[in-house]
């Protein structure tokens, strides 16, 4: 079992030392808080802590306006390359340092400033996009000599300034005429769109001419605050355009100047956010009128030291173990070796056991890294794989999960590795094609390969749905061994000893039938099978009351099969993701080699086919092979033995989304 061993602990201090005892807690790292409220058996005798003796406001204040001037400063900072990219982004401070920044940085003058950047920068950009819409309007309008002022309706007549769409001027010029002749209509500018035009037009009928625009789709241009001629007002706006321009610019250098700032604002961040959830901790504490407690688990081996540097440490602070309430299950961490730690990404991900079950990460580990390399099949491949993990285990500052991660792919490189052997994969390389001289390569290809999967899938198919059944088996044994640590020895046998037998003795039954095995052993499998589907109707709906009833979830349970065959079926996908690994490889061969004879151009082309087009298999299917291992893991494996729905262990610790602060100076 790699679930580490839980002690539940409560502590307890007077009021005065709180919140240096928090910030002691949090440095330790070792202890998982609980509400202390929720669990008291005897509420009345305490009483949360008040909002205000929590201030966090000031703090999420704080965090806020670090995260925005972080976040404008982000498109001004000096770009990356992408190695350094990959090799991660967190700023290395020894503690030296880092108390500098946290102490003497003075963060709100450069916050401020940022503040002011910014607020300008908007205004500039929207003067900007105000400036280019008005040019975009008036540029059809330069041929109208007339400034804007002064084209203003008079006492006995109307006017209208804007455009129609493009052809309709002369039929909005004869509707005009039929109405009255009291009118002027001039077509300023033309384009492919609209027609340009300023209408003049007696004010007894200036109703109905506005009708008559209204259906030629009329576009009035607005002039109200515009001063000069349209081809004058164009001039000063490319003036005001060329100086906006110029400011902005000043502001970006500016900005740029203050992005090296950045890397200190990031590391604020991750100091408030330390201490805001110093506060939001004690949430979880209660009080009474001179003193608090708090109550939470650490790991058993760790309580000792732990309680002996809590009270050695503080003179008003006592730690005592306390037992847990009915039903309380501890925290979950799960520890495992070195090799299979790994592997708790993909328990993670489908979600934490309970604290008195098993760890699926053991037993998933050989078989999620086996279906891996059959997804994959390719033994180039695998050494691609494997060999970059490799670098980016050692080159690269990843973080914990992205570690995990990589791990999981060197694991499954060397997997790959292996089936590609065994296979006869390398680079979708065609051996039957090579000439004489590489015959000796072809010779100890063949010496260590077993069979081609494009030209023996059914022997390919044969070896998934064996791995599949041996799975499912071991699921159903783990599930037993879970039944016996709970003392629940019959339930056990009656409901995963029997399927064992009901499912090997189908195969034994089935491989004599085939004459693979002795017509005793296939004997012995039928009689087996026949005897535990007898016991499983029986016995399998023993919950019920009443022999009918019973009799009844027995033979419905029977139906239970179908499941287990459609479960050892559902791992033909490993030959259909390995075929087309192998499939793609041959085409992406076949396309270089047809590139090649492209004069002048031809090596470089090839080159770059196979480089790219091997690279792109390699990733397509690593994703394929994760999505469908986990599948059949989560699927398949899971469902036979683990339920998810422990709490996981989290320590309140500090915790740095941009920092690393090294041990020592």
């Amino acid at each position: 079992m790699a679930v580490s061993p839980m002690q539940k602990v409560q502590i307890y201090a007077h009021l005065s030392e709180k919140d240096r005892l928090v910030e002691r807690l949090q440095d330790v790292g070792v202890f998982h808080v609980v509400n202390f409220h929720e669990n008291c058996a005897q509420p009345d005798l305490v009483s949360p802590l008040s909002d205000h003796e929590i201030p966090v406001r000031e703090s999420e204040d704080t965090i806020a306006s670090l995260r925005f001037a972080s976040d404008y400063l982000a498109e001004f900072e000096q770009s990356k390359g992408m190695l350094s990219k990959l090799s991660g982004t967190k700023i290395v401070l020894n503690p030296g340092e880092y108390e500098r920044i946290t102490l003497q940085s003075d963060y709100q003058q450069t916050v401020e400033k940022t503040e002011n950047l910014n607020t300008k920068r908007v205004h500039l950009i929207a003067e900007h996009n105000r400036i280019l819409s008005l040019q975009r309007q008036l540029a059809p309008w330069t041929p109208l000599d007339i400034p804007l002022e002064q084209i203003r309706p008079t006492g006995s007549a109307d006017l209208f300034l804007g455009s129609i769409s493009f052809g309709k001027f002369s039929q909005l010029e004869d509707e005009l005429s039929e109405m009255t002749g009291q009118f002027e209509l001039i077509r300023i500018n033309q384009d492919e769109r609209q027609d340009y035009l300023l209408l003049f037009c007696s004010e007894e009928f200036s109703a109905q001419a506005k009708e008559s625009l209204a259906q030629f789709d009329f576009s009035e241009l607005s002039t109200a605050e515009l001063k000069g001629t349209p081809q004058q007002i164009l001039t000063e706006l490319g003036t005001r355009l060329r100086n906006n321009i110029g400011t902005q610019q000043r502001i970006i250098e500016e900005s740029k100047e203050s992005a090296t700032f950045r890397p200190q604002l990031l590391v604020l961040i991750d100091h408030y956010s330390n201490l805001l959830q110093q506060r939001l901790i004690q949430a979880n504490f209660a009080r009474t009128a001179r003193a608090f407690v708090t109550e939470g688990w650490i790991k058993k081996r760790e309580f000792p030291a732990f309680q002996e540097s809590i009270e050695t440490g503080f003179e008003a602070v006592r730690m005592l173990p306390a037992e847990s309430l009915p039903g309380e299950e501890p925290p979950v961490l799960l520890e495992n070796p070195k090799v299979v730690e790994p592997f708790q990404m993909i328990t993670d991900l489908y979600g934490t056991p309970r604290y008195f079950d098993v760890d699926p990460s053991f037993p998933l580990a050989p078989f999620f890294v086996i279906a891996l390399g059959m997804c994959i099949t390719d033994a180039g491949y695998g050494v691609v794989l494997a060999l970059l993990s490799f670098l980016a285990l050692r080159l690269f500052r990843l973080s914990q999960g992205t570690k995990r991660l990589v791990r999981v792919c060197l694991w499954g490189g060397l997997s790959t590795i292996l089936v590609g052997i065994l296979t006869g994969g390398y680079f979708g390389i065609d051996f039957g094609s090579l000439p004489p001289v590489f015959q000796s390569v072809k010779a100890l290809r063949d010496k260590f390969m077993l069979f081609d999967p494009l030209k023996s899938p059914l022997i390919f198919l044969g070896i998934a749905l064996t791995f599949g059944f041996i799975q499912i088996c071991v699921g159903l044994l783990i599930r037993f061994y879970r039944n016996l640590r709970e003392g629940m020895f019959w339930d056990g046998v009656l409901d995963q000893i029997t399927w064992l037998a009901i499912l090997n003795g189908v195969v034994i039954f089935a491989l004599g039938k085939a004459g693979i095995l002795s017509s005793g052993a296939g004997s012995f499998g039928k009689w087996t099978t026949l005897l535990s589907m007898a016991i499983v109707v029986l016995f399998a709906g023993r919950a019920n009351k009443g022999i009918v009833a019973r009799l009844g979830a027995g033979l419905f349970s029977l139906y239970g099969i179908t499941g287990y065959l459609g479960d050892v079926l559902s791992y033909s996908r490993l030959l259909a993701l390995g075929m087309a690994t192998s499939v793609i490889a041959l085409v992406v061969n076949t396309i270089a080699s047809m590139v090649s004879h492209i004069p002048v151009v031809g090596v470089v082309a090839m080159l770059l086919v196979l480089i790219g087009g091997h690279l792109f298999n390699i990733a397509i299917n690593l994703l394929s092979g994760f999505i469908h291992s986990m599948r059949l893991q989560f699927v398949e494996f899971f469902s036979k033995f683990f339920e998810a729905g422990g709490t996981q262990f989290k320590p309140f610790r500090k915790q740095y989304q941009f920092l690393l602060v090294a041990e020592k100076e």
